[in-house]
Formats: structure tokens, C-alpha cells, sequence
């Protein structure tokens, strides 16, 4: 009975263990560079998660500190009036 008791309480531990350091490890993988936020993906290019500026004009940079851009977040440019 002792051995399922601590065997449950060592499982509940280690997936709360896990959901914490989940729910941090995606803050920490956002960067800044300029008024863009991004994160970089397992190939090592950058992936825009946001752009916090105000301009009326914007151009996607080819690189963030030096990674090349690859993709754009889903929605982060659904303020947007027009593209072109």
C-alpha cells in the first residue's frame, strides 16, 4: 500500500513539474529585436509573434538578429488593412 501511495504522489509531482516548466518554457523563447517579437524554431530561423510598432508602412525583415525569417504567427497581422 505505501509503495502505490508514494508511486501516485511521485507521478502527480513530476506532471505538475512538467506543466509548469511547460507553460515557462514558451515565454522564454520569445526574443526582441527592434518592434519585433519572435521565437526561434527547431531549424533555427525566426518565426514573428509580434510587431508592437506604429507604423503605417511595414516590411518584413529578411533576418532578426540575425536569423532568417521563415514564417509569420498565425494572426499577428490581423489588424492589418491591406497587404501589397
Amino acid at each position: 500500500m505505501m509503495k502505490k501511495t508514494w508511486t501516485a504522489w511521485m507521478g502527480m509531482m513530476l506532471a505538475l513539474l512538467m506543466l509548469f516548466s511547460a507553460a515557462g518554457a514558451e515565454e522564454a523563447d520569445v526574443f526582441t529585436a527592434g518592434d519585433f517579437q519572435y521565437r526561434l524554431l527547431e531549424n533555427g530561423t525566426a518565426e514573428i509573434t509580434r510587431y508592437a510598432g506604429q507604423a503605417a508602412s511595414l516590411e518584413i525583415p529578411a533576418k532578426l538578429d540575425g536569423k532568417t525569417v521563415t514564417s509569420i504567427g498565425k494572426k499577428r497581422l490581423k489588424n492589418a488593412s491591406a497587404c501589397g
